[in-house]
């Protein structure tokens, strides 16, 4: 089966969720997708006098589109962006909709604005937002150069921080000086500037970056600190080798992708505890060192400079610890722990890793999964927008055997085993005697 992903229109947040859904593609079929351009009628998905590509609410007259034209091209569409308000949130949320090649939706893809503020008005707190930079104002900005184009004496620096890239601009007519210093700048070095914040003409509006539609006229600069040549680019694709890229981790760190990585682990955290936080858990801190137990790894150990001789270990995971606390009246525990074992690396396990740990005190199996089942769908909303269905599918071991061959199957995969005994066990050929 040939399988394609029809990008419908593109914008920051669109390329994200594009990844996510391919990915998913690829597993569920077993294959990587492939991009087919797109067919001319799709063009109009672009409003004039828009705000995003594609300003309608989910369900509408475009989803029926998608789903149509899903069916008639026979590939997978991944449709949107469209702005929509989850219930009981105050927060703005691009979703875009996955449709397989039968027309019907699969998927659906949410991602937070990171230039958006909250219905109330309040700031997200994690990310800078475009409105603030109001033209006329007076703003002082720092961060990391990351490109840097002379235009004629007129020098344009994009400059980077944690929240994204704003250009600012240095030109001779408002500071000889500020000028004359900017002529220096190379990338990634740290500069602080303090300018006035002006829009940008029609022609040269930015729509790629949030705060493209204006610019800062610097008339101050300082040089926090100059940098030789980064040894790969601080793009989406660094194109190095991987020990490059650890040895020279704080470049590394400063591309996109690992930012993401660190902000959805951040996201992820904050969504679980607040989970289980709202289902009546307490946070616990466990020691780390102490004496060693039987378990199924060997230990870390950590010698005593006061008992010669004597070692603590590190833990394999705070079992002993929350039995104790069981025992000690405290029916609902939970942490976010280290843990460490001394075993060879593989797929799924490392020398040292974190899990969500917890345990409960007069529950049954289904307490269980209910509490494991919501803090899951509640961390994977809250830091990817995903929503997960409600109850989980389940099956029993003897399906799981019989259709995968595995206790824990990954259901995404489509192959699947069949029992075929009945067609064979008459057959004359040895091989199924």
């Amino acid at each position: 089966m040939r399988v394609s992903l029809v990008q419908v229109c593109s914008n920051d947040d669109l390329d994200e969720n594009l990844a996510r859904a391919r990915d998913g593609v690829a597993e569920a079929c077993g294959r990587g997708a492939e991009w087919v351009a797109l067919p001319e009628n799709f063009a109009y998905m672009r409003r004039e006098g828009s705000p995003y590509p594609c300003a309608q609410s989910p369900g509408g007259a475009i989803e029926s589109a998608l789903s149509s034209w899903a069916k008639e091209y026979g590939v997978w569409i991944l449709g949107g962006s469209f702005p929509e308000v989850i219930p009981g949130s105050e927060k703005i949320y691009n979703t875009s909709t996955l449709f397989d090649p039968t027309g019907v939706e699969v998927a659906r893809y949410r991602k937070i604005h990171l230039f958006d503020v909250d219905l109330s008005g309040e700031s997200d707190g994690r990310y800078r937002e475009s409105k603030r930079f109001q033209p006329g104002e007076e703003v002082v900005v720092a961060g990391w150069a990351h490109r840097r184009r002379d235009h004629g004496g007129v020098i344009f620096v994009d400059l980077r921080d944690q929240g994204g890239l704003v250009q600012v601009v240095f030109r001779p007519e408002t500071s000889t000086e500020a000028h004359e210093r900017a002529g220096d700048i190379r990338s990634e070095w740290v500069i602080l500037a303090r300018g006035v914040v002006e829009a940008r003409s029609a022609e040269t509006v930015n729509a790629k970056m949030a705060t493209g539609e204006v610019e800062v006229n610097v008339h101050e600069l300082r040089v926090l600190n100059s940098a030789s040549p980064p040894p790969f680019p601080i793009e989406e694709e660094a194109g190095a080798d991987e020990s490059v890229r650890l040895k020279h981790r704080i470049h590394d760190l400063r591309r996109p992708p690992l930012q993401r990585a660190l902000a959805v682990r951040d996201a992820l955290s904050r969504a679980m505890r607040q989970s289980l936080s709202s289902q009546g858990f307490m946070d616990i801190e466990t020691p780390m060192l102490a004496r060693a137990t039987p378990e199924g790894a060997r230990d870390f150990l950590v010698p005593s400079r006061m008992h010669p001789g004597s070692f603590y270990a590190l833990p394999q995971s705070p079992q002993i610890m929350k039995q104790l606390l069981m025992v000690s009246g405290f029916e609902r525990y939970y942490q976010i722990a280290r843990c460490f074992r001394d075993e060879d690396q593989r797929a799924d396990r490392q020398l040292e890793f974190t899990q969500v740990d917890l345990e409960m005190s007069f529950v049954g199996v289904e307490e269980v999964l209910a509490v494991l089942e919501k803090t899951t769908r509640d961390g994977c909303l809250g830091a990817a927008g995903v929503e997960l269905p409600e109850p989980f599918p389940r099956m029993s071991y003897s399906e799981a055997m019989d259709r995968f061959g595995c206790d824990r199957p990954d259901t995404r995969i489509l192959l699947e085993l069949v029992d075929m005994t009945d067609l064979f066990s008459t057959s004359g050929f040895k091989a199924f005697k």
